[in-house]
């Protein structure tokens, strides 16, 4: 006979094999969904839009060689202010043709880390944080041209965030894909410059992975939105807002301990990096449910106002940042 030992034993041991395999089949099930969403968005983003005049003009003179997609649209629309601003502080456009051919070609992060290298040279000239165990930084002006895009993208998806309260039907799904795309653009910056300068305290280093796994989430978030029901839409935002809140949470604590720890980085920098990144998960949190529109429109204004607001100050302190890394020849880390 079994004594009460060897009986709990074999009861933890089956729970634990339920639970190891619980888990595997959830996180199965996740990937596959997520997987389905990338597939269901590349099919979208890409899908060719023939507009009579419009489509050949943009194939012809604007972009030839390209087709008229939302991804070629809203790609195109970002790099605008992003180009303006690099060529005010920079004197130069972000890349050249023959970079730009190789980024499109790059078929794994690798090979587009190494294009980058190769057009803006090795080492950077000075590094942001003395504790970077990162094997490789980027140079400092690549990192500089990469902030440009991410406050271009930052300030049209505060132009966003106030143009789609008047949108509804097709075309506040339009919009609202636009901005999910704008995001994104700001969050592989983040995954970019924040990965290749990790930071030498680990705490801190931990802290940064999980704020961009935050944004991951808002992103996947904003990309659901667009296909969700309006029942589901309150939902939505109400997961946002609480990632919001977690994302700042975690962003403060990060400063907190940043400033103990990272003596040889400028106060400056890092008032403006936690005021940009904080002001961007305040944003988050601030974003009225849309319901409200309707239920009760004067906060909905309120609401919606502070957002805006507090987007274009992200876009703002990410600007200010980019100007001081041109101007000091130091590297953008956007987390």
């Amino acid at each position: 006979s079994l004594n009460f030992e060897e009986i709990f034993q074999r009861i933890v041991g089956a729970f634990t094999e339920i639970l190891i395999s619980t888990t595997r089949s959830v996180i199965v099930a996740i990937c596959d969904v997520v997987r389905l969403a990338i597939k269901a968005l590349s099919s979208i983003l890409n899908a060719h839009i023939d507009i009579p005049v419009i489509t050949w003009l943009y194939e012809n003179i604007v972009a030839p060689g390209s087709k008229l997609t939302i991804l070629d649209v809203s790609c195109l629309i970002a790099a605008i202010p992003a180009t303006v601003m690099c060529k005010l502080a920079l004197d130069r456009a972000p890349f050249s043709s023959a970079a730009a051919q190789t980024l499109c070609q790059a078929e794994s992060f690798e090979a587009f880390m190494g294009a980058i290298r190769a057009e803006f040279g090795g080492a950077p000239h000075k590094l942001l944080t003395s504790g970077s165990s990162s094997p490789g930084p980027l140079p400092w002006l690549a990192t500089c041209i990469f902030s440009f895009i991410a406050a271009g993208s930052r300030l049209l998806t505060a132009v966003m965030a106030g143009v789609t309260s008047f949108l509804s039907g097709k075309t506040l799904k339009y919009a609202k894909l636009f901005s999910t795309v704008l995001k994104a653009c700001t969050y592989v910056v983040s995954v970019i410059t924040t990965m290749t300068a990790i930071a030498k305290d680990e705490i801190v280093s931990v802290i940064e992975r999980m704020v961009l796994l935050d944004l991951a989430f808002l992103v996947f978030l904003s990309l659901a939105s667009v296909a969700a029901e309006e029942a589901a839409q309150d939902g939505i935002a109400i997961t946002e807002a609480f990632l919001g809140l977690v994302g700042f949470i975690a962003v403060c604590v990060n400063f907190t301990i940043a400033s103990i720890v990272e003596k040889d980085v400028s106060e400056t920098q890092r008032g403006l990096k936690f005021a940009m990144v904080g002001s961007m998960f305040l944003a988050v949190i601030a974003a009225p449910p849309p319901s409200s529109k309707k239920d009760a429109p004067e906060w909905f204004a309120v609401a919606k106002a502070l957002q805006v607001f507090l987007l274009f100050s992200s876009s703002i302190f990410n600007l200010t940042r980019s100007i001081m890394s041109s101007k000091n020849k130091i590297p953008y880390i956007d987390i």
